[in-house]
């Protein structure tokens, strides 16, 4: 990918970020303005062009937050969750056991590939720092992504 339309995908998914809701936990991926393996690829690759760059944390932080954004199924079962948790714990309760079993399934899912995308950063990091051209490949969505438990599908990919 040239670096003129790497730096377009970064630009445009900042954007994303930072006009969107204060602090939300989870968001559909048709919110994103690219493909979620695109706009993966182009943080990874700007953060190891430009280590030094005044930005640099600011990709890290949405490279590490591109997971909150779930495919349909899940953004449903995280939704659902999300507002029968707003209306209280009767509205919780009443809730079917295997969707929220399904949705505490995705949000710990989430939650351990945020902590895989910060270990393939820190590798890649690491590489660069030690002058190899070690390039680490961002393939997240070869990871896992299939049922979580109660049955949540964890993200299905672009």
């Amino acid at each position: 990918m040239a670096e003129q339309e790497t730096d377009r995908i970064v630009r445009a998914y900042l954007e994303i970020l930072e006009n969107g809701e204060e602090g939300p936990h989870f968001a559909s991926e048709s919110w994103l303005p690219e493909n979620r393996e695109l706009i993966s690829e182009a943080l990874l690759s700007v953060l190891i062009r430009l280590p030094g760059h005044s930005d640099w944390e600011r990709w890290r932080a949405g490279f590490i937050e591109l997971e909150r954004y779930l495919n349909e199924e899940d953004w449903g079962l995280v939704e659902e969750f999300s507002n029968r948790a707003e209306e209280g714990p009767e509205a919780i309760l009443a809730m079917d056991k295997e969707r929220m079993q399904a949705a505490n399934g995705v949000t710990r899912a989430v939650s351990q590939r945020k902590i895989a995308r910060m270990e393939k950063l820190n590798e890649s990091r690491h590489a660069g720092e030690h002058g190899t051209r070690k390039v680490i490949s961002m393939r997240l969505s070869r990871q896992p992504r299939g049922p979580a438990e109660g049955g949540g599908t964890c993200g299905s990919g672009p």
